[in-house]
């Protein structure tokens, strides 16, 4: 059973912490790439892995402070980006 019969316009990814977790995810969000290029990539995730995510081509990186969670939520949902939280894709590989 094929899950989309075409490419979805944008995914996000939420992955807050766990750098491990975060290098992992990489290789499948490059997968994504390859097989929808045309699909836009947001990931949300913390101060240190959005560092590691500069790097990445094709992405789209917010910037999440646990810090402040109710107000990075607002500025999330509210970001130029147009992240729409309601319509995340949320990837926690575990």
């Amino acid at each position: 059973m094929t899950l989309f019969t075409s490419p979805p316009q944008s995914i996000c990814i939420l992955r807050l912490s766990a750098i491990g977790d975060v290098c992992n995810t990489i290789a499948a969000v490059q997968a994504i790439q390859t097989q929808w290029p045309s699909t836009q990539i947001t990931w949300v995730t913390g101060k240190l892995e959005a560092k590691l995510l500069e790097s990445i081509d094709g992405i789209d990186v917010v910037v999440f402070d646990k810090k402040q969670a109710g107000k990075a939520i607002l500025r999330c949902g509210n970001n130029s980006k147009g992240v729409s939280l309601m319509h995340c894709c949320i990837c926690n590989m575990r």
